[in-house]
């Protein structure tokens, strides 16, 4: 079942289901995870792999100042979140250090 919900005048979409089981397994909620979208420093990588879709994956920080990482999409006017989760090490040197 999809939620639908208005953060910054930007309407966000997700899968509910989906969405307790990333609050579970990542600790991380999607209301959270749409926060790093509005961050200017976020950076943002087009998903190389085929999903039938373009995909994006985001790194930045929340407004609980956590690094995030988020794969999202845009659906028609809205942008659909399809997980997220603490960044990796990894990701974390290339958000600080490009």
């Amino acid at each position: 079942m999809n939620q639908t919900h208005i953060i910054n005048d930007i309407t966000f979409e997700w899968d509910s289901n989906k969405a307790l089981l990333i609050s579970k397994t990542h600790g991380v909620t999607f209301q959270e995870c749409a926060t790093i979208l509005f961050n200017p420093t976020t950076i943002t990588k087009q998903d190389y792999r085929d999903y039938g879709e373009r995909r994006f994956i985001s790194t930045g920080c929340s407004d609980k100042a956590r690094i995030l990482t988020v794969v999202w999409t845009e659906r028609y006017d809205k942008i659909r979140l399809i997980t997220g989760f603490l960044a990796s090490k990894d990701q974390i040197k290339e958000f600080y250090y490009g």
